[in-house]
Order: C-alpha cells, then structure tokens, then sequence
C-alpha cells in the first residue's frame, strides 16, 4: 500500500499534463483517470475516462486499465479493456506512471491485430484514412 500512496502522490507533486487522476471511493487500489487525447495526436482535445484497477499484489502483478468512454483505437477493445504486451512484459519495477507513459505511446503506435474482425482492426489493416477519421470523429464526441 505504501507504494500506491507514493505514486499516487507523486502525481500532485508533480503533475502530468495528460492525465488527471482520482482515487474511486477512499480506495487506493481503484483510480479515476481522464486520459486527455496529446497534441498532434488522432486524440486531440478528447477527454478519455478509464479506471485504473491496482491487484493486491501489486507491483508484482500490473494494473490493468478499462475505459468507460474508448477512443477508437486497435488496442482498446470493445469493453473497454487495454489490449497490450504488458501484462507479458511486466516487471516489478514499472510504475504507474510509466503505464500511462505506455498508453501515451499506444496511442501514437497503435497495434492492429490483423484477421481480427473488430472494427478498428480490420480499418488500420486495410482503410487507414477511414481509420483516422473515425478516430477524430470518436474524439469529437468526447471533448469536454
């Protein structure tokens, strides 16, 4: 727990511009974030909520992350859930914060997931201007 509460901390000691965080009900190991879509991003000006939910065990195990309002993206699956190498490439001695540095990165780079039959798949494998355009017409939804 000690660890939860320094690194939840840390983001009022140091604020990072692209996300805003709460703790969800006075429990440390469930956060409420707003994910804000980066400048020069297809994300742009959208305003992403997504929970943060910390295992017991962590660090040992990795958060995972579920988003209520998704951008539309390869790697954010229809019920909201991150679809990542994360949990397969987790490591201790990442930080949340460095998750959310990832999911940044994810957002830049997605990675589609070809013969797969969900939407933003199969449109990054084979339209990516329509690709983009629904993404910026998802984001358009969500600004605030």
């Amino acid at each position: 727990m000690q660890r939860i509460l320094e690194e939840y901390n840390s983001f009022f000691l140091n604020p990072d511009p692209s996300f805003e965080v709460r703790i969800a009900n006075n429990n440390y190991y469930l956060w409420n974030c707003v994910l804000k879509g980066p400048p020069g991003s297809l994300y742009e000006g959208g305003r992403f909520r997504f929970t943060l939910n910390i295992p017991s065990n962590y660090p040992n195990t990795p958060p995972s992350i579920i988003f209520q309002n998704k951008p539309f993206h390869c790697d954010i699956r229809e019920n909201g859930y991150v679809c990542w190498e994360l949990q397969a490439k987790w490591s201790p001695s990442w930080r949340i914060r460095g998750i959310f540095g990832c999911l940044i990165g994810l957002l830049f780079n997605p990675v589609p997931h070809p013969g797969d039959r969900y939407e933003p798949d199969l449109l990054y494998c084979t339209n990516r201007p329509r690709y983009e355009q629904r993404a910026r017409e998802i984001t358009n939804l969500n600004r605030s």
